[in-house]
């Protein structure tokens, strides 16, 4: 099973340390594996499948088949790459687009938000989108020099 392991990362084009960042092991359990000093044990087998869902399972676990399930090349790269990463706001299906009432504030307007007034506009949320279910309970604004003001509604 070693040489599986070993095909895997040649033709992955990862170096021992690479893969096991990937899989979510130590460098040294790799280099163990691959050295013939320890046997993979069924966590590690997991993970690299669970990372590389392209690559067969039998192949891996008793070298019967080719490597990857799949046929062409094309599904090869679409298994084996990596998910990508969520950020913040891929939960939202549908953002709330910004009203056209709201206007960017003018050169004016800015000098004011200088002295914040800690008192939350009691224009209705429903008007922006917002669950009327739900209401706030303190707004952040976090500044470039890492300070940052805390506002809540009375």
């Amino acid at each position: 099973m070693k040489d599986r392991i070993f095909a895997i990362i040649q033709e992955e084009e990862m170096t021992n340390a690479k893969f096991a960042q990937e899989i979510g092991v130590q460098s040294s359990s790799i280099s163990h594996i691959t050295s013939g000093r320890n046997n993979p044990s069924i966590d590690l087998i997991t993970k690299i499948l669970n990372r590389f869902p392209g690559i067969s399972a039998d192949w891996l676990l008793q070298g019967k088949g080719k490597m990857y399930k799949y046929q062409n090349e094309e599904q090869v790269v679409q298994a084996s790459a990596k998910p990508p990463e969520q950020d913040l706001f891929s939960s939202f299906k549908n953002p709330v687009a910004k009203p056209a009432s709201i206007q960017e504030p003018s050169a004016n307007a800015t000098e004011s938000l200088s002295e914040p007034s800690n008192r939350l506009s009691d224009e209705s949320p429903a008007q922006y989108g917002a669950n009327p279910q739900k209401r706030v309970e303190k707004v952040i604004i976090l500044y470039s020099d890492k300070s940052f003001t805390e506002y809540r509604p009375d």
